[in-house]
Order: C-alpha cells, then sequence, then structure tokens
C-alpha cells in the first residue's frame, strides 16, 4: 500500500482563514492611497490571494455603473513562476462574482511582459523575500508604473518577523522536522527500500541570504523613485494548522530543509509542527508582517 501524499501546493496554507484576513487587512490600508486603479499588475502573484481582495473593494455598484471610473479597473494580470499556483488562481478568480479580463502568465515576476507607464497599482504579497536583485526589482516596478502609480508589498519574511521570546519554536520546529527525516530515512533502508539522501549544494541554506529591515526596503524604494508613504508592522498569530499548512508547501520546505527531496522535507516539516507547539506548551505564535506603501514620483 502506498503512502498518502501531502498537498505541498501553496493553496491550502493560502486560503488559511488567518492568512486571508491577514491579506485583507494589509489590502484595507492600501484603499486611501488609491487614486487610480484601471490595470492591476500582481507579480508572484501565487494564487492571487491579493488581487481577489483587492477586486472586492472596486467592483462597480449594483447598477453595473462605476462609482469612480477610475477606481473600477479594466484589465489584471499575475505573473508566477508556478504553473500549480497559477493553476489554482485561474480557478479561484473564475469563481469571483465580478472581475476584470484578466491574464495569469507564467513567467519570472522581475521581468513581466508589461508597457512602461502602464500600469496604475503594482502588488506584491509575501514574496519580495524571494527575489535577490531588489535593486532590479524597484526599478521594474518603476518603470512599469503609470506616474503616480502606486506599489504595496507585505511580508512575513524580514528582519524583525520574528517576535521577541518565540525563536525556540522555530528551533524545536526544524530539530524535530530534521529528526522526522532521519528517523524515517532509517525506517526504509531496514525495508530494503531506497532512503531519503540529502544532496548537499542543491540550493542555498536555509538564512542563506540576509533578510532586508523596514528601513532598508524603504531606502530601496525611495532611491528608484518613489515617495514611500507608509512602512508598517502587523502583528498576527499562527496556530498549530497554519504552520502545518506553510510547512508542507514545497517551496517553503525546499528552503528550510535544503538539500532534502521536497516532498519528502514537506512531509518533515508538517509533522514536527505539533511536537513543537508541545514542547512549548502554545495554543498559537505571534509573528509579524511587514506592509509597505509607496507612490511613483
Amino acid at each position: 500500500m502506498s503512502e498518502p501524499r501531502i498537498d505541498t501546493s501553496y493553496e491550502p496554507f493560502s486560503q488559511e482563514p488567518e492568512y486571508v484576513e491577514l491579506n485583507r487587512a494589509f489590502v484595507q490600508t492600501l484603499l486611501p492611497h488609491l487614486a487610480r486603479c484601471r490595470r492591476i499588475l500582481d507579480l508572484a502573484c501565487g494564487t492571487g490571494v491579493l488581487t481577489q481582495l483587492l477586486l472586492e473593494h472596486l467592483r462597480p455598484d449594483v447598477s453595473g455603473r462605476p462609482t469612480n471610473d477610475a477606481l473600477v479597473p479594466v484589465a489584471a494580470l499575475g505573473v508566477d513562476l508556478s504553473r500549480e499556483s497559477l493553476k489554482l488562481a485561474r480557478e479561484q478568480m473564475d469563481g469571483l462574482p465580478w472581475r476584470p479580463p484578466t491574464a495569469l502568465i507564467e513567467c519570472s515576476a522581475d521581468a513581466p511582459p508589461v508597457r512602461s507607464g502602464s500600469v496604475d497599482v503594482v502588488l506584491i504579497g509575501n514574496a519580495i523575500h524571494c527575489f535577490p536583485d531588489k535593486d532590479g526589482l524597484a526599478a521594474e516596478i518603476h518603470r512599469v508604473l503609470a506616474p503616480s502609480g502606486l506599489f504595496a508589498f507585505n511580508s512575513s519574511f524580514y528582519s524583525g518577523t520574528i517576535s521577541v521570546g518565540t525563536e525556540e519554536f522555530y528551533h524545536q520546529w526544524l530539530k524535530g522536522a530534521l529528526e522526522h527525516l532521519r528517523q524515517k530515512d532509517a525506517d526504509l533502508r531496514r525495508a530494503g527500500r531506497e532512503g531519503i539522501t540529502r544532496v548537499r549544494g542543491r540550493g542555498k541554506p536555509a538564512f542563506s541570504s540576509r533578510w532586508l529591515s523596514p528601513a532598508e526596503y524603504g531606502a530601496v524604494f525611495e532611491r528608484h523613485g518613489f515617495e514611500v508613504r507608509s512602512v508598517s508592522e502587523r502583528v498576527y498569530e499562527m496556530s498549530q494548522r497554519n504552520f502545518e499548512t506553510v510547512g508542507a508547501y514545497a517551496g517553503l520546505a525546499v528552503v528550510l530543509l535544503s538539500g532534502y527531496p521536497a516532498e519528502a522535507a514537506a512531509e518533515a516539516l508538517e509533522a514536527a509542527v505539533g511536537p513543537a507547539f508541545r514542547a512549548l506548551g502554545a495554543r498559537t505564535i505571534p509573528r509579524v508582517s511587514l506592509e509597505l506603501v509607496a507612490v511613483k514620483r
């Protein structure tokens, strides 16, 4: 009998109520800054959560006539490298009660196929830390935005995201995941099956790339022609289930447990969450999300 497979896509975590509410609160902070929102570009869009939440606020009124033409989108574009995430985004977008014509394209988010000055709003949801060249990204966002266009991102991977006093949880979590991998490897080999082999150099070690601080992110966009309107931090609570679903995401697993096969790493991280919570006697773990809003000068 084959072992049950876990869902290693981002979709389960992206649908967690706590994650959706975190992003909904972020999107609501953008509304006072919106002067025009005809064309939306969602970079590293994943399953399209931010665009979907923004569209909730930008629908035409019930008569079908826009309350403000400048704020009713006529086009939305999401780009991401994950074909699986884009498929999920397309399914969710198709289920919306209203949306503008929407394109979802598999390509690198740091080089979107968009004309200069053609976009009113650019969003990045919890992914800016994935871009190695932050200056190049800022310059590209500045290129595609129309004058006075809005850029906004949030991220739970920056210098300051781990709440003071929660470090032991992450230590217990990763230690438990490694022990899970060692135990499963031993069990497989005893059963005469192929074990779990770690390939060194397959990926960068976890946390080998330095996370930027809020001030550093602000400085990046200021020097590339943006006026930073706000930089804020939002504390939110993550449950055991939240950590299990994000731990099972292959994209995170191959970073936290670099060198291990993606599915084995995801399974180990998912399995290690419960023991880490119990070791600390915790019900939730606080984490902090960075939110930045800027306008093209």
